[in-house]
């Protein structure tokens, strides 16, 4: 019995789920050739498209295949790529007429990176210019990448095409010799090699489908030539995918490397639980069969792992082999979402951490200083459907609104202030008098006290009152609510009362002497500046170069990348940055990606200066 499990991935709206959706028809395992049998989330129907992984299994008396169905668009390509780690073979799918995509791209190189075998299948062949997409694929994959049969053709020996048959030939050099010398190479002598060929990362077969006799031939392909699973026998299991679904809990997928049975129990390699195996399934969809085992290469469901997460490696007694850690993918779309009611308020964090274990390319968090739920993710549409996921799965309702931007204010020039709080008006009253002079410090020096009281002028006990109360003034900001930085506070005089003051009393003197000294300083306010890596095709430079110049930023320098790409480093005011990718996916056709990272922050522009400043008065009941 032979193992095999192979990924459907590449071009969105290229067919690869339509094209599941016959195999599995074909082999009985769905009751109409639909896509709706497989997109079966509630975002998946609305939208039409494949936004998450699913596995579905076919076992048969030979072969136990492992179908991977992974989202096309660019933004669900790392959730796509996670899987594609787990597969045997990777079917890349590519619309006829299409030429460099950015998800094809993506995920060819991933098959390479991880030594995966790949190949490449044109859809709608007869209305497209699929000779145009041939060549993309050849420039892309390199030119050990041709058609297996012509379009239209049974995917069988006797229709290789003579390019693919040689390139079989060339893998055996008896063959290869045979070949040259004029003998007739037989088909059992092809089959035998054609297993090692197919597993190597250097030839890509190229197939036509777009009808139900092409969706056969892909089967017959699949079933006859296909290199099965080859990994060894290493007791135990790597979890590469869990949901959650409130009326079964969490749920784990993983693919064996062994043998794993019913009743078993499994070391956490990362945390050492060891976590007993009572129930064993086999996934199909949103289905699950129960079995009693599995073979080495198989893929299993687990429910109710104790301490378990994606990326664990789960092993058999005495066994112990090591699986390189899935990489944490960055995360380039940033916006704030508002939990519509209370209820949603209550539960938003819950159930976002539920989400997250099961797509971890995104993050959440509560902004303290900013006061916003914020959701870094790939892009506009993966909001969107973790937005509908939230709604679906655990009723949560949220409106997504623009993230705040964390600026800040400083001064301009040196000052003085007095801060007075006096109160006697009988019995023990209020009383705490502060002087202080302020004066920028260079930018990124945040803030420096001194204490130059001399004399008992004021008490030493009350000096770190009269610093509490300068630090809350920071923290309010002076002209538009933003923490005050880069200032340096010097504490010089004051006077106090032997009975009537306190902490409480210096420390209001200290605010009412920050606030008094920032106004006579000319406060100003900064905004945060990014460092930005923007990775694009060298054709695209000159119209990426205009989108960082229209938001604000300063290009520093371009460099040759790999493949063709050039890395520009700029830097660029945060407000501009959250939502770069977008038009940067629209320049590049998806052929980008970008990293960035605080650099400093500096004077904002006076018209948006002058706005935060209105902004905050009319929060204030200002005019």
């Amino acid at each position: 019995m032979k193992v095999k499990a192979v990924a459907f991935a590449g071009q969105p709206l290229s067919g690869k789920t339509f094209v599941l959706a016959n195999i599995l028809y074909m082999a009985k395992r769905i009751p109409k050739p639909e896509t709706k049998f497989l997109d079966f989330e509630p975002d998946e129907q609305e939208r039409g498209s494949t936004t998450s992984v699913k596995i579905f299994s076919h076992l048969e008396k030979d072969n136990h295949f492992y179908f991977i169905d992974t989202p096309g668009f660019v933004e669900f390509v790392p959730q796509s790529q996670r899987a594609i780690i787990m597969a045997d073979a990777v079917m890349i799918f590519v619309r006829a007429g299409s030429v460099w995509d950015a998800s094809v791209e993506s995920i060819f190189h991933t098959t390479q990176k991880y030594n995966i075998p790949s190949a490449f299948v044109i859809t709608q062949y007869s209305s497209g210019n699929w000779q145009e997409t041939l060549k993309f694929l050849q420039e892309l994959a390199g030119p050990d990448t041709k058609p297996f049969a012509p379009p239209g053709r049974p995917f069988n020996l006797e229709n290789l095409t003579e390019d693919f048959r040689e390139e079989i030939i060339s893998m055996d050099d008896k063959l290869l010799e045979e070949f040259l010398e004029g003998h007739d190479i037989s088909k059992e002598e092809l089959l035998n090699v054609m297993e090692r060929a197919l597993s190597t990362t250097h030839i890509h077969p190229v197939f036509f489908v777009e009808n139900e006799a092409d969706i056969r031939h892909l089967l017959f392909f699949l079933i006859h030539f296909m290199p099965p699973y080859k990994g060894g026998n290493n007791r135990g299991a790597v979890i590469f995918k869990s949901t959650f679904d409130p009326s079964m809990g969490e749920q784990f997928y993983a693919r064996a490397f062994g043998e794993i049975s019913k009743g078993m129990e499994l070391l956490n390699k990362r945390t050492g639980t060891k976590e007993k195996i009572s129930h064993l399934y086999v996934p199909f969809g949103k289905d699950r069969i129960e079995v009693e085992g599995v073979s080495a290469g198989e893929f299993i469901l687990l429910p109710k792992l104790k301490d378990a997460q994606v990326g664990d490696v789960l092993l058999g007694e005495g066994s112990d082999f090591d699986f390189e850690p899935f990489e944490d993918v960055f995360k380039p779309y940033v916006v704030a979402v508002k939990p519509k009611s209370k209820s949603d308020e209550e539960k938003i964090s819950e159930a976002m951490q539920r989400l997250l274990r099961e797509d971890p390319t995104f993050s959440y968090e509560y902004d303290v200083e900013l006061h916003q739920h914020l959701l870094k993710c790939q892009g506009a549409t993966h909001a969107s459907s973790i937005i509908s996921k939230l709604k679906n799965k655990f009723n949560v309702e949220v409106e997504i609104t623009k993230p705040r931007i964390p600026y800040r204010e400083t001064i301009r020039k040196p000052s003085q202030g007095m801060g007075k709080f006096v109160k006697q008006t009988g019995g023990r009253g209020q009383y705490g008098i502060a002087m202080i002079k302020i004066e920028p410090l260079p930018r990124g020096q945040n803030y420096e006290f001194k204490n130059s009281i001399f004399g008992g002028a004021i008490p030493k006990e009350y000096i770190p009152s009269v610093e509490t109360g300068i630090k809350k003034a920071m923290a309010e900001g002076v002209i538009a609510g933003y923490p005050v930085i880069d200032v340096k506070v010097e504490l010089y005089d004051g006077k106090y009362h032997p009975v009537d003051s306190s902490n409480f009393a210096f420390e209001v003197a200290g605010t009412l002497a920050f606030k008094e000294a920032a106004a006579g300083a000319d406060p100003y306010i900064l905004e945060p500046i990014y460092n930005v890596e923007i990775f694009v095709p060298e054709i695209y430079l000159g119209d990426t170069i205009g989108e960082i110049n229209s938001r604000r930023g300063r290009v520093l320098g371009f460099e040759p990348y790999e493949r063709g790409y050039q890395k520009i480093s700029a830097q660029i005011p945060l407000e501009n940055v959250y939502d770069l990718i977008v038009p940067l996916r629209s320049i590049t056709k998806g052929r980008c990606w970008i990293n960035y990272t605080f650099s400093h922050y500096e004077e904002a522009p006076r018209d948006i200066q002058n706005r935060l400043i209105e902004e905050y008065k009319r929060s204030r009941g200002g005019a």
